[in-house]
């Protein structure tokens, strides 16, 4: 069971746009049409906790339905680490995990045993060429 993740942990407030509309099919859930802007209150086991931008009505929404509405940051590095944490709240990956990939080359040592299995994969597709295999 994953742990509910919330924004406020990470000092930013998440904005997000549905890009399809959503219609609830249990209760707590909150019905939103296609591009309309929500506040990421917490996400838990796929499902977002938001918060309309024109009301105060708050509901579940899956986190598949939502596209970030903007990368604030003053330098390329800033949007970088924001996209990453908006990324990994809505992905709801553990924050433990988050801190351990703080670069490219952290992510690239932890995901170097599967290469070979990606390699082969690439091969068997017969898009070896597209991937310089």
């Amino acid at each position: 069971m994953s742990s509910q993740v919330m924004p406020d942990e990470q000092n930013i407030q998440l904005r997000a746009r549905l890009i399809c509309s959503f219609k609830p099919v249990r209760k707590g859930q909150l019905q939103a049409d296609a591009n309309e802007e929500v506040t990421i209150i917490s996400v838990k086991a796929g499902y977002a906790t938001c918060q309309r931008s024109e009301s105060s009505e708050v509901g579940q929404i899956p986190t598949w339905y939502l596209e970030m509405v903007e990368c604030p940051g003053d330098t390329f590095a800033d949007q970088i680490s924001y996209r990453r944490k908006w990324y990994a709240i809505v992905d709801d990956m553990n924050s433990s995990t988050l801190l351990l990939e703080k670069n490219n080359a952290d992510c690239f040592v932890r995901d170097l045993p599967i290469m070979p299995e990606l390699t082969n994969f690439a091969q068997v597709l017969k898009i070896g060429s597209l991937v310089g295999v």
